[in-house]
């Protein structure tokens, strides 16, 4: 991570942070409420993304909940919009972290802590997989 950041520094700046910054505002206030207002439409309000843990035996309701219909738009969702969405809050958290360590000239142990939006993201884009895998072999 630190030669990384050493060798490409020039980019994290005020600009790439701000502009990570807008990707993420026109995420949260557009592309979420319209993602969410689908969802409803179909009748999904429950969904295993808006909860920070859950159960198998909790998934394999809210996948019985959907039925047909909901499942695919859920595994359609996972790989359209939930492909850039993992991407855009990443980079606003990696790239705004590495700015402000910058900024405040943390000492070297706590650039570690670099790693942890880019293992959010590796783990969001897992579950992704895998309650996709789930809803789209549904009921077995």
């Amino acid at each position: 991570m630190k030669v990384f950041i050493g060798k490409y520094q020039k980019y994290f700046n005020i600009y790439t942070s701000g502009g990570s910054f807008l990707i993420f505002l026109i995420f949260v206030f557009f592309v979420l409420p319209a993602e969410s207002t689908k969802s409803l439409a179909l009748g999904l309000e429950m969904s295993p993304d808006t909860s920070i843990f859950y159960t198998a035996s909790k998934l394999y309701d809210i996948a019985l909940s959907y039925g047909i219909e909901g499942r695919s738009f859920y595994i359609h969702q996972r790989f359209t919009f939930d492909l850039i969405w993992p991407i855009a809050y990443g980079t606003f958290l990696f790239v705004t972290s590495v700015y402000f360590f910058k900024k405040i000239n943390l000492s070297k142990p706590f650039h570690k802590l670099l790693w942890l939006p880019i293992i959010a993201v590796i783990f969001d884009y897992l579950e992704n997989m895998m309650t996709a895998l789930v809803m789209f072999r549904f009921p077995e």
